[in-house]
């Protein structure tokens, strides 16, 4: 699924799982007022999991966060909440794009 910016710094996504291992790749972009580490934290029902960052040199300058694919093993079957929150340093707009991608493997 992909969504243009987080304008509120969030968004949720709910899923179905059979239980077993997942494979999560996240990727996006945003960017902040000075030069500094700018990204983001993937969260699977309110525990964060992973995080995708950059360095950004240019204030203003949109720039990719640094995609970091997460297995993980041992997820229960049910219903499950994946959402990314851009860190406190970090905006995003229109001209920000994020991917999240789930894949699941029964073992």
């Amino acid at each position: 699924r992909e969504e243009d910016g987080l304008p509120t710094g969030e968004n949720i996504f709910s899923f179905s799982s059979g239980g077993g291992t997942l494979l999560i790749l996240v990727s996006g972009s945003g960017f902040r007022d000075s030069s500094g580490q700018i990204g983001m934290n993937i969260y699977l029902d309110r525990n964060v999991v992973a995080t995708a960052s950059v360095w950004t040199n240019e204030p203003g300058s949109h720039k990719a966060f640094v995609c970091n694919p997460v297995v993980l093993k041992g997820i229960a079957q049910g219903n499950h909440l994946l959402y990314v929150k851009s860190w406190p340093s970090t905006f995003t707009d229109q001209n920000d794009l994020f991917s999240l991608t789930i894949l699941e493997f029964p073992f």
